[in-house]
């Protein structure tokens, strides 16, 4: 094995710029969450968020080029951000962002965003909730559908200018059967769906 290769079965470490020297700093306490921040960092695999328990997320400006057997690129269900979320700026994933169950306190924004992998579930946020909002606009494109099946926005669902090439295998670009989005769903700006938009229940 080449020096640096991931490990089977293990995510790869990110390939992130340096930021300079940093001193090393003082132990710090031991909380519940932490935050993770990562800036234009490079992923050779997928990245495994399960159950995890986070202040906040923050992966702008990152690509995710490896998939897992699943097809996933972020495998993050019943993640807590407590913070929020934050997958914004050029953000790419080559496979599907998987967010079943999880629980964003703040606002989940994947604002410009670009989903490559296609796929029945390119972005899987069943029974999500969001306390702020979620944001999948100004330019956010995924080459596969949208699932939101049984999720809670507090606030705003926003796909203004969003654009959905691929679709699921019944047709649908958008499934949110049972969504409930306490301050809309926008749809306009420009978005364009190659497939159809299914709320039923919603």
């Amino acid at each position: 094995m080449r020096p640096g290769a991931p490990q089977a079965g293990r995510p790869a470490r990110p390939d992130c710029p340096r930021r300079g020297h940093h001193r090393r700093s003082r132990p710090r306490p031991r909380h519940h969450s932490v935050p993770a921040a990562l800036t234009d960092c490079q992923f050779s695999a997928h990245l495994r968020l399960r159950q995890a328990s986070l202040h906040a997320l923050a992966l702008n400006r990152n690509t995710i080029a490896g998939r897992s057997d699943n097809g996933d690129s972020l495998a993050a269900e019943g993640l807590q951000a407590a913070g929020g979320a934050s997958l914004d700026n050029g953000f790419t994933a080559a496979g599907a962002l998987r967010l079943t169950g999880a629980h964003i306190t703040g606002q989940l924004s994947l604002r410009g965003a670009t989903i490559t992998g296609t796929g029945n579930g390119n972005f899987v946020g069943d029974r999500l909730q969001a306390d702020n909002g979620v944001f999948l606009d100004n330019g956010f494109t995924a080459a596969g559908a949208i699932r939101l099946l049984g999720a809670h926005i507090t606030q705003q669902l926003n796909m203004r200018g969003a654009t959905i090439t691929g679709a699921d295998n019944d047709g649908n670009s958008l499934a949110a059967d049972r969504l409930q989005a306490d301050s809309g769903v926008f749809l306009d700006n420009g978005f364009t769906a190659a497939g159809a938009i299914r709320l039923l229940g919603a």
